[in-house]
């Protein structure tokens, strides 16, 4: 059967399942079954050209999620603004939970400035 005739009668379930929205699963699919009788389609024909579509099955979740924004990327390391007294070598960023090293540095009376890297 060719595809815009397999489109047609897919408009036509559509509309028959729009028009009726309070009526229930078992009447539309009645409805399916009597425009798929009176075109000569089976139902495995009109599911297979759905799942061919994208209509239905996992291949539609696939092209629902074409339309989807892309994640972001990965944020940069920030750069260390402080370095301890005591080891060069570790650093903090200034953002998050204040390292022990620079909170006895603040406590022993020591002013935040001086430990800012250059």
């Amino acid at each position: 059967m060719p595809k815009t005739e397999l489109s047609r009668y897919l408009k036509k379930v559509q509309k028959a399942h729009d028009e009726f929205p309070d009526r229930k699963s078992a009447e539309v699919f009645s409805d399916v079954k009597k425009l798929l009788d009176a075109s000569g389609v089976t139902l495995e024909e009109f599911v297979a050209y759905l799942k061919k579509e994208g209509k239905i099955g996992t291949e539609a979740k696939k092209v629902r999620a074409k339309g989807k924004r892309k994640a972001k990327a990965p944020k940069k390391p920030s750069a260390p603004k402080y370095r301890s007294p005591e080891d060069p070598n570790v650093t903090w960023t200034g953002k998050g939970r204040r390292p022990d090293w620079f909170k006895e540095h603040v406590a022993n009376g020591g002013a935040p400035e001086a430990l800012k890297v250059a």
